[in-house]
């Protein structure tokens, strides 16, 4: 299994992808790491996310799991969204 991660430019959410080289399925999850932006270079910030894990569980907030064909649309789907963005100079 590999696993990225995207930040939100709010940077209060974090969305991990990690690919199922066994089921072949992708999984997108969304991590809610705080309700302001924090510093994840910061040691305290990091220490601080580790004792949410360990006391509460894990961080994400909800999962969807796709298979081959629904993450390829995706894929798809965000490339050209993102082309729209830069012809509009965003």
């Amino acid at each position: 299994m590999s696993c990225k991660f995207y930040r939100c430019e709010c940077g209060n959410e974090i969305i991990g992808v990690t690919q199922d080289d066994e089921l072949l399925t992708i999984e997108l999850s969304i991590f809610q790491l705080a309700y302001k932006p924090i510093n994840l270079n910061s040691l305290k910030e990091k220490l601080r996310l580790c004792w949410h894990i360990l006391t509460k569980g894990n961080l994400w907030t909800d999962t969807i799991i796709l298979d081959s064909k629904a993450s390829k649309e995706l894929g798809e789907d965000l490339i050209e969204l993102s082309k729209t963005k830069v012809k509009e100079g965003r």
